[in-house]
């Protein structure tokens, strides 16, 4: 296991020691719960805005396909959220008074969105990377299918290589990891061929797809196999929660 999967496995952002920890012995019979498919987003941290003296997160009107759209916004890159933040400064608006950039877990977001749908309330929105979408538009067009816009956050995928950890039991267990970054799955993948000659002979292809995709299949298909999708945060966003952690354990 290479060193984004050991900090995507240390992180714990919503309790989860370790991501072994919420992988199970056998396969469910059912499509995964809520729940369930919370915890496989625990330790994939997302940047939002956040009022502590309110305790609520902010609001922000951002455009959207030119239209200006009340949301509540959490970013896949921190850069992205430290922008926002500044823009609304400049702009002197409500949204930025008092208000600082937290780091909370996607779970959050994805069970807040749940419960808050067909409520009268600003929608919980997750904003992909802009690079990663450009990265997914190309491999969309060299598969054929050339667009000039991406719905969804990119989610990088190698469909024929697997990585085996050890569920709670110990015992090994496969697991298709689903990448937030196309650059950490080459990573791996590059240090993976150099310590499998075998593996070093294959072609193996990369895949693109989206979060919402990926979320509404682990809900609704009962197929056994899904329980082995497990979500890697981007090594950056992973690498500043951990240091972050150990300054506050100081």
């Amino acid at each position: 296991m290479t060193r984004i999967h050991r900090l995507a496995a240390a992180v714990g952002l919503a309790g989860s020691a370790v991501v072994a920890s919420v992988l199970t012995a056998v396969a469910p019979a059912l499509a995964l719960t809520q729940e369930e498919v919370a915890r496989k987003l625990n330790n994939v941290p997302v940047f939002t805005l956040f009022n502590p003296s309110l305790k609520k997160f902010a609001v922000a009107s951002l455009d959207i396909n030119g239209e200006s759209v009340s949301l509540v916004p959490s970013y896949v890159d921190r850069t992205d959220a430290e922008r926002l933040l500044k823009e609304q400064q400049s702009a002197n608006t409500a949204v930025a008074k008092d208000v600082e950039i937290r780091t909370v877990p996607l779970s959050l977001v994805f069970l807040e969105s749940e419960i808050n749908k067909g409520k009268d309330q600003p929608p919980f929105q997750v904003v992909p990377d802009e690079d990663e979408i450009k990265l997914a538009l190309q491999m969309q067009a060299a598969d054929g299918k050339k667009s000039d816009s991406w719905r969804g956050i990119p989610l990088f995928y190698a469909p024929n290589l697997g990585i085996t950890l050890s569920d709670k039991d110990g015992k090994p267990k496969q697991i298709l990891p689903m990448y937030f970054s196309r650059a950490d799955l080459e990573s791996y993948l590059a240090e993976a061929k150099k310590s499998d000659p075998n593996l070093a002979k294959t072609d193996i292809p990369l895949k693109v797809t989206t979060l919402d995709r990926v979320l509404q299949t682990l809900l609704t298909n009962d197929a056994p196999e899904l329980d082995q999708v497990e979500f890697i945060p981007p090594r950056a966003s992973l690498e500043y929660v951990v240091q972050n952690q150990r300054r506050n354990a100081n």
